[in-house]
């Protein structure tokens, strides 16, 4: 009897066996729950990251406003044009139309009034927009020829250049590192200094190539009359008398590579106008 009960105790035993072996595992509903919102939290922040990257891509921090210049250097004189319209971003619907304060304007000092009390320059040392009902040309005589330079692209950057390069000029002026035109070997005593168009020239120049890594985005005209000839100068000019008084025009990329022309035309269907000079 107790063999047979041996033998029975161990075939119940190597019957459980198997399930002793068998681990138990409870399952809680929290982790589950804790899982997927770890996976929601993971899908969010890669959305996230996809559309940030995507608006980051579209972002475009230049606009083009249009403009049209154009500059003449003459023997003794030289002219500068531009349109009055500026455009917004999809080119078709139009801000303003007698839009001049950033196309032209004064690189150099200029006097708030004339011999006549009337004021050519605005104190920013832009020129007003002519009213549309003139017909007439008015002339003003100065003490001093200024430097004009014409500049196209994005408004805000044109008209950000604009104070730039005049704050530089006058900064450039106290400290005398500007060179002052001189005439007969003499100094002028005008309250207005006389700044030879090759050395805005050279400013301007250095001025858009500091910013040539988020460059402005003007394309720029520099023009003026050469009081007294720059006969030491390495840039070719267009006098072409070969005296003073002759009108000198530079043309400029965006990174201030620059060119002494006879004919220059910057901005919006630029390419059209150099046909009409002949």
């Amino acid at each position: 009897m107790l063999r047979h009960h041996d033998d029975h105790a161990s075939s119940m035993s190597d019957d459980n066996a198997p399930m002793a072996s068998q681990p138990h595992v409870q399952r809680h509903p929290a982790t589950s729950s804790r899982g997927s919102q770890c996976l929601l939290l993971w899908l969010l922040f890669v959305s996230l990251l996809l559309s940030s990257t995507i608006h980051a891509a579209e972002f475009d921090p230049y606009q083009l406003n249009g403009g049209l210049l154009t500059a003449v250097a003459g023997s003794d004189y030289v002219l500068l044009a531009t349109d009055t319209r500026l455009i917004g971003s999809t080119g078709y619907d139009i801000l303003e139309r007698d839009h001049v304060r950033s196309r032209l304007w004064s690189a150099t000092p200029v006097p708030e009034q004339n011999d006549d009390d009337t004021t050519l320059f605005g104190q920013d040392g832009s020129l007003p927009a002519p009213p549309v009902s003139t017909t007439t040309v008015s002339s003003r005589s100065l003490t001093a020829p200024p430097v004009l330079l014409a500049s196209a692209g994005c408004q805000t950057d044109c008209e950000m250049l604009k104070r730039v390069l005049r704050h530089q000029v006058q900064q450039s002026l106290y400290a005398g590192e500007l060179p002052v035109v001189r005439t007969s070997g003499e100094t002028r005593t005008t309250d207005i200094p006389a700044i030879a168009p090759l050395s805005i020239a050279v400013l301007l120049s250095q001025t858009l190539y500091e910013r040539r890594g988020f460059p402005w985005y003007a394309f720029c005209l520099v023009a003026g009359l050469d009081v007294v000839g720059d006969a030491d100068a390495t840039t070719p000019t267009t006098t072409t008398n070969g005296g003073g008084g002759g009108g000198q025009v530079f043309g400029y990329d965006a990174i201030g590579s620059y060119e002494a022309v006879a004919v220059a035309t910057a901005g919006t269907g630029k390419h059209f106008l150099p046909p009409l000079f002949g």
